[in-house]
């Protein structure tokens, strides 16, 4: 019953927040999106979508076999497989992914430590160093751990991580949420090394469809391993007819905040240059 699940929530909104919404990332194509569509029509709403985009994603169809000889090229699997054997000159390299609800913490602390001391780190992003938000995901991912919903990946050189996925799963459908790897290993790939690993556990697990990236448009590494698409748009959306003077306006003002933004990073990156 999504139809009418999605039209009670608009409705709620409607009533008690605000007659004029921005969906950010919302899909354009399939189940939810139709439903949404449906919804919006019956309640006489409107819609824009801005930013038109699409992102990697997973869904090997019938065939699995051989998914990853399909998507990656044959010389750039070779030169892969050249870089994790030249890793182990290093020292013990292996490769894991546990779901277990007692791994899970131990498994999230060499994802957060591999996060703060990457460009998230530099940046002040990072999760660790955020009181709030290290409680967010230490708690979230304990209760999908119990519910088995999340998977940590992990590649372990002498039994320390230098790269590390998180993986969130419900029903038919995986999320690679969050990478992280030590940049000084970025000489033998650890990111994609990883990737390939989760993809095989992907490939063999049936009862997996599909798997989100959640990763930017024309993202430089897994675009190139996962090779399917998702459409997606931020989608602007009146919740009736009586919102339609608000979202007439709403459309001109995001259009105009999006062109604005859009000319402030091209002068920074002239400066930049």
């Amino acid at each position: 019953m999504a139809e009418d699940a999605i039209g009670a929530w608009l409705d709620h909104v409607s009533a008690h927040l605000a007659r004029v919404m921005l969906l950010p990332l919302f899909p354009r194509e399939g189940a939810l999106a139709a439903a949404f569509d449906a919804a919006l029509t019956r309640r006489g709403g409107g819609s824009a979508n801005f930013a038109r985009h699409t992102r990697a994603q997973f869904v090997p169809g019938a065939d699995r076999a051989g998914y990853v000889e399909r998507a990656v090229p044959h010389k750039k699997l070779k030169e892969l497989r050249r870089q994790l054997r030249r890793l182990g000159d290093d020292g013990a390299v292996a490769l894991s992914i546990t779901g277990e609800p007692a791994a899970v913490p131990s498994a999230l602390g060499d994802f957060l430590t591999l996060e703060a001391a990457g460009w998230k780190g530099r940046a002040g992003t990072a999760a660790r160093d955020h009181a709030d938000l290290r409680t967010f995901v230490e708690t979230a991912l304990a209760g999908l751990a119990g519910e088995g919903k999340v998977e940590i990946a992990r590649l372990c050189l002498d039994g320390r991580a230098i790269a590390a996925i998180i993986v969130l799963r419900s029903g038919d459908t995986a999320w690679t949420w969050k990478i992280a790897y030590d940049e000084s290993h970025a000489h033998a790939s650890p990111g994609v090394q990883l990737l390939l690993h989760v993809t095989h556990a992907l490939l063999a697990d049936a009862s997996i469809a599909r798997a989100d990236s959640c990763a930017t448009p024309d993202h430089p590494m897994i675009d190139h391993v996962w090779r399917e698409r998702l459409a997606l748009a931020d989608r602007l959306i009146g919740l009736g007819p009586r919102s339609r003077a608000d979202f007439a306006f709403a459309r001109v003002i995001e259009a105009a905040r999006r062109t604005e933004l859009a000319a402030a990073k091209a002068v920074r990156d002239r400066l930049r240059g």
